[in-house]
């Protein structure tokens, strides 16, 4: 396999206040760096605080609410149930694809999406903006954003400790660090290989 050093990029992870400048070469020619960079839908950037992901799952979300919004509003009125389905079958899966990771976000990154919820839920019911969004959740049967991300944390982490062969997670110990002295570097390379040979 070639490596197309043209079409690779590397960044380095960190919770320091200064951004990490490695340079890193392969084969005598420079790599360059990214700051955040997208893989199989997800949005990692440098900090892992998620809210370049987040922002762009809650533009994405905004976009299927507007099929709500015209089911909502037509003339010939639409079932609650209807609704609900809607939004647990074409929005609720835009916004938990991939969340277990999310898990380590800050509540106030997350609340972009508790919003995005509610807007959907509001559609459902019929409510106004001032109605708790408690009420909501139990009127539909759905459950806040923030529980659904942990579920799905708890799910992966399960399904990573009964990998065959895989003795790390089985036997990785949760001990308090130093998160800010922590670094990690992920490189990406194309995994295709280059025809013209570079």
């Amino acid at each position: 396999m070639k490596i197309n050093t043209s079409k690779t990029a590397f960044q380095s992870f960190s919770l320091a206040y200064k951004t990490i400048h490695p340079r890193l070469k392969y084969k005598g020619e420079a790599l360059s760096q990214s700051n955040e960079f997208n893989y199989l839908g997800v949005t990692f950037d440098n900090k892992l605080n998620w809210k370049n992901h987040v922002d762009k799952v809650a533009s994405r979300v905004s976009k299927h609410i507007n099929v709500l919004k015209q089911l909502a509003g037509s003339k010939w009125g639409c079932a609650r149930s209807t609704l609900n389905l809607t939004y647990q079958k074409y929005i609720l899966p835009v916004i938990t694809y991939s969340c277990g990771s999310l898990v380590t976000a800050q509540q106030h990154t997350l609340q972009v999406l508790e919003r995005a919820q509610n807007q959907a839920l509001r559609l459902i019911t019929g409510a106004v903006k001032t109605t708790p969004s408690d009420a909501m959740l139990f009127t539909t049967g759905n459950k806040p954003i923030q529980e659904l991300i942990r579920e799905k944390a708890v799910l992966l982490h399960e399904k990573l400790l009964r990998i065959p062969g895989d003795e790390y997670w089985k036997t990785y110990e949760d001990k308090p660090r130093n998160l800010k002295k922590a670094e990690w570097i992920f490189t990406e390379s194309n995994r295709h290989k280059d025809k013209t040979g570079h």
